[in-house]
């Protein structure tokens, strides 16, 4: 078996006296392994590298945006292909099936002040089967736009699984863990952690190559929420470790090769 060793974080709920951070060092098995990027476009121009500006129309919502693509989950996706692993991107998009006439589709036109199906409609797509137009939104950047041997689901929710091929594809792939990244850390990534656990499949976080959506008035201005939705992740999901181990894991299994 073709593996790749890391130690994985989780946080134990017991006993009482003694709970808190634990690790245990687990063994990826190649083979069985899915590296996985949700909602990760790069909403910045690419000659404007600092997130000061967007054309997506939507307010800039993670602050080290390009710093967590370029710098850590770019060099990871390269290191988990190195080493023989799938990746498998998740991407919104906006079936033709009259969302605007959902609760779902209300509900983020009231959170974000535009209509699903403008947010992500595309113009590279079959115009029978979902809504045809540009938007910015999910233009991918060069640094991390898929590659011709990547995999591409499209999800209309938040979870990448409900209503989606994104199971019929890891099945497919006999895939049994995923190293999970991308956004945001409190909606699409989470929810697709939560339903990959309904699944039964491991989960693995790269919990520096995420970040939920900060709201400084509640959460302070030091990463509070996407430190707490991390910490839920390990409470209730799976693994966590950092992109730096996860590369290092690579370089280590690579080595022996």
């Amino acid at each position: 078996m073709d593996t790749i060793s890391i130690h994985g974080r989780y946080f134990k709920l017991h006993p009482p006296e003694n709970y808190g951070y634990a690790e245990e060092k687990i063994q990826l098995d190649i083979a069985h392994t899915a590296f996985l990027i949700c909602d990760v476009y790069g909403q910045f121009p690419d000659e404007k590298k600092d997130g000061s500006e967007t054309t997506s129309g939507l307010e800039y919502l993670f602050s080290n945006e390009y710093e967590i693509i370029a710098n850590r989950i770019r060099p990871s996706k390269d290191y988990a292909k190195k080493a023989g692993m799938p990746c498998v991107y998740l991407g919104n998009s906006a079936p033709n099936i009259a969302i605007e006439k959902s609760w779902f589709g209300k509900q983020r036109a009231m959170n974000v002040g535009k209509w699903h199906d403008e947010l992500f409609c595309e113009d590279n797509i079959d115009p029978l089967e979902y809504k045809f137009g540009h938007s910015e939104y999910i233009k991918y950047a060069d640094v991390i736009k898929p590659e011709e041997d990547d995999y591409y689901v499209r999800k209309w929710v938040y979870s990448g699984f409900f209503d989606t091929h994104l199971d019929s594809l890891l099945r497919n792939l006999k895939i049994d863990t995923l190293v999970c990244t991308g956004f945001a850390g409190d909606i699409c990534l989470l929810t697709t952690m939560i339903d990959a656990t309904y699944h039964n499949y491991r989960v693995l976080l790269l919990r520096d190559c995420t970040q939920s959506v900060e709201i400084p008035e509640v959460d302070g201005n030091d990463y509070g929420f996407t430190k707490r939705m991390i910490l839920w992740s390990e409470c209730h999901i799976g693994y966590t470790a950092t992109s730096k181990m996860f590369i290092n894991a690579c370089k280590e299994h690579l080595s022996h090769q």
